[in-house]
């Protein structure tokens, strides 16, 4: 018990959770567990493909000539738990963040028996290449019975591995955590992570709020397979967007049918060491003496926004709902909290109300900005972008004269210290108004959260 209280960061065992978890990982499926895996065979069947899709390809072999320091950011780490993510997600998930200028992944496991083993073929690439550290101390246990989960504030798998992983950290690294169906987006596709951790360090910011962009299902049924910013368009309104009435009818239906509150978000924040910066979730509680609290549950102060750390230039959008399939799987496969389950068919048209392609045209720009070629077209294919003329030929002339074989992965340790990486958007243009979505102006809704 203590020792599962000292190595996972201050997260305590209830009911047996943790000293169950390494016979867990050699029972058989539980009944539970069975019916899930009989509904996701039935939806393979329902929508005509395999009930396990092929593996986009990754770019993790790509990145190491896309690593450089860049002496003047601090470095920017991804914390995530994993648990029944369909490996397709996963691959999209990370590129997508390496491209925003994540220098590396820790991802802590929370599957189990097959699961557990098809997560780890799925991320060896990654931690080959040193850019992702795996902790399976989580495996098979129900974060349930994690004491430390149990208030509002730190009940998610997030927050989770945040508290489990910061051990990994040197002082000064900001750390975002989210979780696979989370993407960071920035107004501007020349902006990146490293951007904002300057920004905010230079501001003497320890942590600021991302407020989510919450996307419907776009009306699919069967799941797509391609990237979710391309498949999924249509999202609910901000608080910004709506006034009063409209603000209390989410609210309400957020109660009724068990859904997370639309309003908030994640933070990301500076480690400073082992509680001198208290986060939670969705907010953070207090910062190190001299340094500003952009995050706190409330909304950001009146010092934040006088600062100028501006949340409507960089947010989440949270693919929430996705098709009418995943929905279902998700409410079978339940909570990591104790929240109550979630209910509804789909997505509700509340959170269709909105086309906004704005996270496209910015990841479009960011890929074809990325100066490595191998790596621009690895890019392009997995996400789908077209490339111009110029870009597409620099990649031809480049592929003529690769050679014929691939190089090896760097590394094969499961923990790699991270690398710092410069941008890959250098050179990308400054944005333009963006295809579908426009700057929500200030609410006039009292209270309201922007």
């Amino acid at each position: 018990m203590w020792w599962w209280a000292w190595s996972l960061g201050g997260l305590a065992c209830d009911d047996g959770a943790c000293r169950n978890a390494s016979a867990a990982r050699h029972r058989p499926p539980p009944p539970h567990e069975v019916s899930v895996q009989r509904a996701k065979l039935a939806w393979a069947t329902r929508c005509g493909r395999a009930a396990e899709p092929a593996l986009p390809q990754g770019c993790s072999h790509l990145w190491a000539a896309h690593t450089r320091k860049r002496a003047d950011a601090p470095p920017v780490v991804l914390m995530a738990m994993f648990k029944k993510v369909e490996p397709a997600s996963v691959v999209y998930f990370l590129e997508y963040h390496l491209l925003l200028g994540v220098q590396h992944v820790y991802i802590a496991d929370n599957n189990c028996g097959d699961d557990l083993e098809k997560s780890a073929a799925t991320l060896r690439p990654y931690v080959d290449a040193g850019l992702l550290t795996r902790n399976t101390q989580l495996a098979c246990v129900d974060i349930k019975g994690l004491s430390g989960l149990m208030s509002y504030e730190l009940r998610g798998g997030s927050s989770a591995a945040a508290r489990l992983l910061q051990a990994h950290l040197q002082p000064g690294t900001l750390v975002v955590g989210l979780d696979d169906d989370e993407y960071v987006v920035f107004r501007n596709a020349s902006k990146d992570l490293s951007d904002l951790a300057v920004q905010l360090r230079q501001k003497s910011v320890c942590a600021m709020q991302l407020l989510w962009k919450v996307y419907g299902s776009s009306h699919h049924e069967c799941q797509p397979d391609g990237p979710f910013m391309r498949e999924f368009t249509r999202r609910g309104k901000q608080m910004a967007e709506l006034n009063q009435n409209g603000t209390l009818a989410m609210l309400k239906e957020m109660n009724d049918l068990g859904l997370n509150d639309p309003f908030v978000g994640k933070p990301v924040f500076f480690y400073w060491g082992s509680g001198a910066t208290s986060c939670g979730t969705h907010s953070c509680k207090h910062c190190p003496k001299g340094q500003s609290n952009c995050a706190q549950r409330k909304g950001p102060s009146a010092e934040c926004e006088a600062m100028g750390v501006g949340r409507s230039e960089v947010w989440i959008n949270h693919y929430f709902f996705q098709s009418k399939e995943h929905w279902t799987m998700k409410k079978l496969r339940g909570r990591t909290n104790h929240a109550p389950p979630r209910r509804g068919d789909t997505a509700p048209e509340s959170y269709e109300a909105v086309v906004d392609r704005a996270g496209t045209a910015t990841l479009d720009r960011r890929v074809q900005s990325v100066r490595e070629p191998a790596l621009r077209g690895c890019l392009a294919q997995l996400f789908r972008t077209p490339l111009t003329n110029r870009t597409a030929s620099a990649h031809r002339a480049h592929v003529k004269h690769a050679p014929s074989k691939q190089a090896k992965h760097a590394g094969s340790s499961e923990a790699h210290h991270p690398s710092s990486r410069s941008k890959a958007q250098r050179k990308a243009p400054h944005h333009a108004a963006l295809d579908g979505s426009q700057r929500p102006q200030k609410s006039k809704t009292p209270g309201g959260r922007g």
